[in-house]
């Protein structure tokens, strides 16, 4: 029996779909918040629905989450009331696999859903080679992460790196084409060349670490083009193009004395954690997904992100911490966001930390409240993680740490 999973906040909406999808004869898991087990473990779904507009996520982000962050592999539909168009324009931007409208009815939904898990039936064993690929991609990864972590500064430590790490490239560029996806071959290709090139310039322990980097964006994008190879041209054009960057740096004059070192270089995409822009960050949110997908992306940023579920650990994680700023939810079972906010601007140690709330609410209410306790800032979940971090870049630029 074919396993549903339905990921909405009105417990209306999954009482009537759980029953419609039961009465069809699929076996049925309603959820209004999931847990990564739930979507990945012994008995995951083979189907996950995922409604649109929830109060405790950022929209569209959650089930993008799901894919990128949990790897869910089963396939992710919207399912909303939302107009047909932009329901399609969501689904696509977020690189899932479609859409159900709510608005057409039960026997739409059934229909709809017996016809994804007929043609999910037709790719089983497309899949199961592809998720072999991912495996081998991730094992790939680890061995040459394991390799570089050994490199030692001598010749015939690199000499070793280098034919071990150039071996594991060459099997990847292979059997990249044997699946047709060129584009990955193309790129790990040419980062091959430009380990070649580190070799002979004697630099590939100084460039280890970018290596390491680059293999990593690697390896994300051979799982995102195994889930979908037509989903992702954009990533793929951005890396080809930064690869091409990076062989053309490799090929350039080593600089001379005084001139600033090699690893001054503009750094590899990804790797801007420890530049001078990073902060502190706290997020205290009830919703495990929030806080996950907040810590992925605000890390992914170059930030320090610590996450508290509740008041108390909030407290802690402040002392301990010491954050530059916080992100603060407004509904929680312990304790509402702008009483937490209030709290914190008595206190003489932490009184002034820019403190920015994060709410479903209607724009109108989160302005009253973050005015009421002297909040910095607030900003609707629903309008997306993009959203949030363009904020916070403008934010960033307006306060003095």
């Amino acid at each position: 029996m074919k396993r549903v999973a339905i990921i909405d906040d009105s417990e209306l909406v999954l009482d009537i779909t759980r029953l419609t999808l039961t009465e069809a004869g699929f076996e049925v898991v309603a959820m209004l918040e999931p847990t990564r087990e739930e979507l990945t473990g012994g008995r995951a779904p083979d189907l996950v629905l995922v409604d649109v507009n929830m109060p405790q996520a950022f929209g569209d982000d959650v089930a993008t989450f799901f894919r990128r962050r949990w790897e869910v592999t089963a396939p992710i539909y919207l399912y909303s009331s939302l107009p047909e168009e932009e329901l399609r324009r969501r689904a696509r931007e977020a690189q899932l696999d479609g859409f159900i409208c709510k608005s057409e009815g039960k026997e739409h939904l059934v229909q709809r859903v017996r016809e994804i898990l007929g043609e999910q039936e037709d790719r089983k064993s497309i899949d199961g080679i592809m998720e072999r690929f991912v495996h081998r991609c991730r094992e790939r990864g680890d061995r040459i992460a394991a390799r570089l972590g050994q490199l030692g500064a001598t010749a015939d430590d690199a000499a070793r790196t280098v034919a071990a790490v150039g071996q594991e490239l060459h099997d990847w560029v292979g059997e990249s084409k044997l699946l047709g996806l060129d584009g990955l071959a193309e790129g790990v290709a040419r980062l091959r060349k430009v380990l070649t090139r580190w070799q002979e310039r004697d630099a590939v322990a100084r460039h280890g670490r970018s290596l390491d980097q680059w293999v990593a964006r690697l390896v994300f994008l051979s799982r995102d083009l195994a889930l979908d190879p037509s989903a992702t041209p954009g990533k793929l054009r951005e890396l080809l193009a930064d690869l091409s960057t990076e062989l053309e740096r490799a090929f350039e004059p080593e600089p001379g004395p005084g001139a600033e070192a090699d690893d001054a270089r503009p750094p590899v995409p990804g790797s801007e954690a420890g530049s001078d822009d990073s902060r502190r960050i706290l997020v205290l949110d009830d919703s495990p997904i929030v806080r996950d997908l907040l810590a992925q992306s605000l890390t992914e940023r170059g930030h320090s992100v610590a996450v508290a579920q509740n008041h108390d650990e909030f407290n802690r994680r402040l002392l301990d911490f010491d954050p530059q700023l916080v992100f603060l939810d407004i509904n929680m079972p312990d304790i509402k966001g702008d009483e937490v906010c209030r709290r914190v601007r008595s206190r003489m140690d932490v009184g002034n930390l820019p403190i920015i709330f994060l709410s479903s609410l209607p724009e109108e209410q989160l302005a009253e409240l973050a005015r009421r306790s002297h909040a910095s800032g607030y900003l609707s979940k629903q309008q997306g993680i993009e959203e949030l971090l363009r904020f916070l870049d403008d934010l960033l630029d307006q306060i003095i740490f």
